[in-house]
Order: structure tokens, then C-alpha cells, then sequence
């Protein structure tokens, strides 16, 4: 069962991804594949950050 605290950080990376890829959008050069792309690139980026080293 995933805590309240783990929620709370999912829908940050989540909030953080959207504006990320929202403020690279440019309406007449994206398409959905592209979207899709860029959201799961910023997904990655903020859950990289987040992994502590090894």
C-alpha cells in the first residue's frame, strides 16, 4: 500500500512534469506522440533527481 507521504510526492513530480512540458509546448509544433515524449522525459528527469546516489 503506497503512503500518504509517497501520494503527495507522486503528484508533485507529476505537477512538476505537466508545467515542465507545458512551458516547452508550442501549439503548432507538438503533436500527441510528442506530448507523450516530453511528459514521460520529464517524469524521468524528476525521478532521477530524486534517487539518492549509489
Amino acid at each position: 500500500m503506497i503512503s500518504d507521504e509517497l501520494r503527495r510526492l507522486r503528484a508533485a513530480l507529476v505537477m512538476i512534469a505537466s508545467q515542465k512540458l507545458e512551458n516547452e509546448l508550442s501549439d503548432d509544433e507538438w503533436d500527441g506522440a510528442d506530448i507523450d515524449a516530453g511528459y514521460n522525459g520529464c517524469v524521468r528527469e524528476a525521478r532521477e533527481a530524486l534517487t539518492p546516489p549509489d
